[in-house]
């Protein structure tokens, strides 16, 4: 069987990006549409804690899916206050059927 370098690996890019249990729910929550980052933050709540996710983890894995184009930020400054919203792309979208699968998985198995 051929090596194959991790870089060239679809499967490890792919778990590089998706193996972050809060990237996996950033994305479940966008997929019912555009969220602001208050929107996300309250709906993230790790099971084990009543605190949201942290501000600054938040802003970096945003920033990840983001520089990966799996979601855009649009700003709106003519409003006030200026408001952001994370949408997905059709990139990002494109992980909804693995997503299902994940839920599958764990209603069935965990």
């Amino acid at each position: 069987m051929k090596k194959t370098c991790i870089n060239e690996c679809p499967i490890a890019q792919a778990g590089a990006l998706i193996g972050d249990i809060w990237i996996i729910l950033i994305v479940r929550e966008l997929l019912t549409g555009a969220k602001r980052f208050t929107e996300l933050r309250e709906a993230l709540i790790p099971c084990d804690s009543t605190t949201p996710i942290n501000s600054r983890t938040l802003t970096l894995r945003l920033k990840m899916l983001e520089e990966a184009g799996l979601l855009t930020r649009a700003k709106f400054e003519h409003e006030m206050p200026p408001r952001v919203e994370y949408t997905l792309t059709k990139k990002g979208k494109a992980l909804s059927k693995i997503i299902e699968q994940i839920r599958n998985y764990g209603k069935r198995y965990l």
